[in-house]
């Protein structure tokens, strides 16, 4: 960093009690996404990930803005760390930092700059990795130079562009979607936006089933208490949509809503009502209903192989989504990745690719 520059660069951690801060300086930085709210990181503060904190730098060259949650340490590797450390992820989803340069075609300076002042933060309080899932709507994975070597391409996620007619939206979809859309209309199946308060619990219920189905016992397995953290904080920012069949309820899916932008959020199905295509109509009816409120981007998401081709009978659009992993502390990761090698018995040698390699297993 320049001495000039340096001068008059600013640097702050921001925390939820900093709320009209870091709302004002996301919207300097384009006002990108809900991801990027004080709202959206209290969610995960709330449901014990950690602490919510923003890292706002600016100097002449521009404002960077970066949102996280700070972590403490597994509970297993106490002692094994000096006193106070902690690792700083995305909050589940998509995140990563936004900037608005001075001059827009040329950042990379800006964004050295910042990550030069986030890494003397960090060392100061004891973090020791960090781990960014970065936007695949804003493609704003960026090396940063040499100061931030490890970002690699993760997967593809499905875009659906939802500036064109209705029916050139059905026509895209794939031929057996749209003949199901169709057989799912005939036989009465409708969509609903979710408003009652317990709708929900109803949502918790039929997603903790699904997970049950699907085996899943990682952190995707999200309790009730996970969800009534959505509204509490998001507001109408996020939204519930059903498909009932009569009274009852067979699929479901929480919709992240900001601007011109939808993501499909979190979802749930009945297992015996799949041979009725409610997940296909559900996609299709929110697609319909936010482009009516002047939506223009829905994003399905990535996930397993089954899933990716799920959401890609809807569209053709992909773009890539990149993963970010930094060591701010060398000494401390390899000490507490062979702890946790041997708390697992991963034999020496053997590679753990899970990122951090301290967290192998807990998560």
């Amino acid at each position: 960093m320049t001495g000039a520059v340096a001068a008059v660069a600013t640097a702050r951690v921001l925390t939820l009690a900093d709320a009209e801060a870091w709302r004002e300086a996301a919207a300097r930085a384009g006002d990108p996404e809900v991801v990027y709210l004080p709202e959206y990181a209290a969610v995960f503060q709330d449901y014990g990930d950690g602490a919510a904190e923003c890292f706002v730098y600016q100097d002449p060259g521009g404002l960077v803005v970066y949102p996280y949650i700070r972590r403490p340490l597994p509970a297993d590797l106490a002692g094994r760390a000096p006193a106070g450390a902690c690792d700083v992820s995305t909050p589940y989803g998509y995140g990563g930092f936004v900037w608005k340069a001075a001059d827009p075609g040329r950042p990379e300076p800006l964004l050295a700059r910042f990550r030069d002042a986030f890494g003397a933060a960090m060392a100061e309080r004891r973090v020791v990795s960090e781990f960014i899932r970065f936007h695949p709507l804003l493609q704003n994975q960026s090396t940063c130079g040499d100061r931030l070597p490890g970002v690699q391409i993760h997967k593809e996620n499905v875009f659906w562009d939802l500036t064109r007619p209705a029916e050139v939206l059905l026509q895209q979809c794939r031929k057996t979607y749209r003949h199901e859309i169709q057989q799912a209309r005939a036989g009465g199946l409708v969509l609903v936006q979710e408003e009652r308060p317990e709708a929900i619990d109803d949502f918790a219920a039929m997603y903790a089933d699904t997970m049950a189905r699907h085996g899943q016992r990682g952190y995707l397995n999200f309790p009730l208490r996970f969800f009534r953290c959505l509204p509490r904080h998001l507001g109408g920012r996020v939204v519930l949509f059903a498909v009932r069949e009569g009274g009852r309820s067979i699929a479901s899916a929480l919709f992240l809503v900001w601007k011109d932008y939808i993501d499909y959020f979190l979802a749930a199905s009945c297992d015996d009502a799949r041979v009725l295509h409610p997940n296909h109509l559900l996609l299709y009816e929110v697609a319909l209903w936010a482009k009516a409120r002047g939506i223009t981007t829905m994003h399905l998401g990535g996930g397993s192989g089954p899933l990716v081709f799920f959401k890609g009978g809807f569209s053709r659009e992909r773009r890539p989504y990149h993963l970010g992993r930094h060591v701010h502390d060398p000494g401390t990761y390899a000490a507490l990745a062979e702890e946790r090698r041997r708390l697992a018995g991963i034999p020496a040698g053997e590679p753990i690719s899970y990122f951090p390699a301290y967290r192998f297993g807990t998560e």
